[in-house]
């Protein structure tokens, strides 16, 4: 299984030709797609922003699309933990709070492999492999 980020969600509902051919490799090799709570918080954010109603609502609905495609891992009382463990062994490196709680989600769940476009943020997280696209 692979963790999936914001950016990449958002690259999907974009149509960018990267990471559909991310998503194809990932599906070739046989992963099961998974995303956190906070990802999928932080994607409705950003298509809340767009201006046109039509277009929001057109990106609304093709977040929940994608999602029917992915398992949602959720924030818990071990994710917490995990997250107080890499701020405290990161000070001062940490990607900041939200990236270091979605990894935090991640590798509580047992997921290794992070695919993102940020990679300078997540590759700093000890004991994520992040791949980019």
């Amino acid at each position: 299984m692979v963790c999936v980020d914001t950016t990449f969600i958002s690259d999907i509902i974009r149509g960018v030709q990267t990471s559909k051919n991310k998503i194809q490799e990932l599906l070739d090799r046989g992963e099961k797609l998974t995303t956190t709570r906070i990802n999928i918080c932080e994607t409705y954010k950003a298509v809340a922003a767009i201006d046109q109603p039509i277009v929001r609502t057109k990106k609304m609905a093709r977040i929940r699309e994608i999602l029917t495609g992915l398992e949602i891992l959720e924030l818990d009382d071990l994710a917490c933990e995990e997250f107080a463990h890499l701020w405290q062994s990161m000070k001062g490196n940490s990607p900041g709070d939200f990236d270091l709680l979605i990894a935090a989600i991640a590798l509580r769940h047992g997921e290794t492999v992070f695919i993102t476009r940020n990679i300078k943020h997540f590759s700093r997280v000890p004991g994520l492999k992040v791949e980019g696209y």
